[in-house]
């Protein structure tokens, strides 16, 4: 079967990105040929299922030329119809695309022969900014296409021209075909196939498709030396949550790890420097592969913090795929990963003084090794890469049939 991905990044910026790269691998592995199409950057890997790539679009200190191709990009539409002459796919997989390769591609697309399926990583058909969660509140003010609500909310980041952006980006992507162009779409989680019917999506347009992560290669330090959170470093993500809860360990304490980049990560570090944790906290910044295996294999546990309603939560997976227990916020979609005192703990996502009474219990050797199982052989039962592709592979043969 000749597959086309299609996705704004080619390297692991976010967990869409890193899902995108291993399922395009994992597909290949299994005798399909596969070809994506996605943006340049020096950072790209999977160098070899290049097909077509276009410019990135600056959104960090953008010109005005790329406020409108942030809306609409000729580049991208034009780059597609090359690449669909070219490859002739006989499905296409959408991930990510707004924002850079733009709802642009959906003209192209949907006058295209061959089916197109989308992965949801969040919630962006039903929400301007992607979670529904703005101004430290889950929101669903949007509901019914009211997509100026986030104008008026200034739902992005508390700008006016953010949110303004944010919301045309929306009407103009609605406009495009986001919901009539797409023959599919794949939910990550139970909750978020839940979460996008109860918002409007048509329940015979969607199936629930758990993520994937590679089995780990790595001999695991069944002690541990750390706590470990591994994603972006934002409020929103419960960073500070986890700080404020790791604060109150007696010293000597484990120290804690935290892995990654963000735009509040100064923020947040001068918060932890205040509460006196300069030589408890390692900040080891943007990590992958080995690296980042290396880091989950000596943890000893993994905590996922996260105040949004997470549509999935692959660090939780990857933890489980390297035999460690995790302590996640109860909310999202994180209690289907993490069953409470069975490979983890759950709690209230806004109480440091639970958080931090996991964090204590977490110590006890006899509970790391009973979890720790738990967790791997959960892994095993039902989130390997075999059980992924075959359930991938049912739907493209059955988006093919129709």
């Amino acid at each position: 079967m000749k597959i086309l991905q299609i996705n704004n990044y080619h390297f692991p910026r976010g967990g869409s990105d890193r899902y995108f790269l291993d399922l395009s691998a994992l597909l290949i592995e299994h005798g399909h040929d596969v070809k994506t199409f996605s943006t340049e950057s020096l950072q790209n890997t999977h160098k070899s299922l290049i097909h077509s790539t276009v410019p990135t679009i600056n959104t960090s200190n953008p010109a005005l030329k790329d406020i409108f191709s942030f809306l609409y990009s000729k580049r991208a539409k034009n780059t597609l119809v090359k690449v669909l002459n070219d490859f002739k796919p006989d499905i296409i997989h959408l991930h990510i695309y707004y924002g850079q390769l733009t709802g642009s591609i959906l003209t192209v697309l949907k006058n295209y022969s061959a089916p197109i399926v989308q992965t949801l990583h969040e919630y962006k058909l039903v929400c301007p900014i992607s979670s529904l969660y703005a101004n430290g509140k889950y929101c669903e003010q949007c509901h019914g296409n009211k997509y100026w609500k986030a104008i008026i909310n200034k739902c992005n980041r508390g700008s006016l021209a953010r949110s303004i952006l944010t919301a045309a980006e929306s009407y103009v992507t609605r406009f495009f075909g986001a919901n009539d162009s797409i023959n599919h779409y794949i939910a990550v989680s139970n909750y978020q196939t839940e979460k996008l019917i109860k918002l409007g999506l048509d329940k015979k347009k969607i199936t629930t498709i758990a993520n994937f992560t590679n089995s780990c290669g790595i001999e695991n330090n069944t002690n541990g030396d750390y706590y470990l959170y591994v994603g972006r470093i934002t409020e929103e993500k419960g960073v500070k949550v986890l700080i404020k809860a790791y604060s109150k360990l007696k010293s000597p304490r484990l120290p804690l790890r935290i892995v990654g980049e963000g735009e509040d990560k100064d923020k947040i570090e001068e918060y932890a420097n205040k509460l006196g944790l300069e030589k408890d906290i390692i900040w080891d910044g943007y990590k992958t592969g080995k690296d980042l295996e290396n880091i989950f294999a000596n943890s000893l546990v993994v905590i996922n913090p996260s105040l949004l309603n997470e549509t999935f939560g692959l660090t939780c997976l990857e933890a489980m795929a390297h035999g460690k227990p995790v302590i996640a916020s109860r909310t999202g979609a994180f209690p289907e990963l993490v069953k409470h005192n069975f490979n983890g703990f759950l709690y209230n996502k806004y109480s440091e003084t639970e958080l931090f009474s996991f964090l204590k219990a977490i110590n006890n050797t006899e509970t790391v090794k009973k979890m720790s199982r738990n967790a791997h052989e959960l892994f095993i039962s039902s989130y390997t890469k075999e059980q992924h592709c075959l359930q991938i592979n049912d739907l493209y043969n059955e988006l093919i049939k129709k």
